[in-house]
């Protein structure tokens, strides 16, 4: 299973990061391939993705840690799409400055459905490089003023009753759905 890492700094305090990250209603503004994001409580949320000629790609996902101003995970859910994917995003604080460190794994299927998966995650490196880019530019320029809203969990004490995930999380998570 293929997987991207990547880090970026963000001159804004951590849990500004994780507040407007943690809306994942904001992705389509920064990253070029999501169309939708619609989240719709529990802790999950459905996805759409643009495709090659206007083919898009849905599945819904749910998040498998929310460590508030530190980090968040998930993995898309069983069943939803023929999208496999899981991944995870801290936050470190850097005194005022936020190290954001993104992991993402993703499986395409076989088939018609495998083809347009490939397709959308093509390049998956500097893809994430240039959408990190910009979420870095639309913080640093002032988040309030570029419309994007803050995602500040309701609950902060969601993540902690999942316990910490770790990267052996992710790859068990991933396997299971295989």
């Amino acid at each position: 299973m293929p997987k991207v890492e990547q880090e970026i700094t963000v001159q804004a305090p951590a849990r500004t990061v994780y507040d407007v990250w943690h809306n994942f209603e904001n992705f389509p503004r920064f990253m070029d391939n999501i169309k939708e994001v619609r989240v719709v409580g529990d802790g999950r949320s459905h996805w759409k993705a643009k495709g090659p000629l206007g083919a898009d790609a849905e599945w819904d996902a749910e998040m498998t840690l929310d460590e508030p101003g530190r980090a968040i995970g998930w993995r898309s859910i069983e069943g939803s799409s023929s999208v496999t994917t899981a991944g995870r995003v801290n936050f470190e604080d850097r005194g005022g400055d936020t190290l954001l460190h993104v992991v993402l794994q993703y499986d395409a299927p076989a088939g018609a459905a495998g083809n347009l998966i490939t397709k959308i995650f093509a390049n998956p490196e500097k893809q994430m490089e240039e959408d990190l880019q910009r979420f870095k530019e639309t913080i640093e320029q002032g988040w309030e003023a570029s419309g994007l809203a803050s995602g500040a969990s309701a609950d902060p004490g969601y993540g902690s009753s999942l316990g910490t995930t770790t990267e052996a999380d992710v790859q068990s998570a991933i396997s299971e759905s295989e």
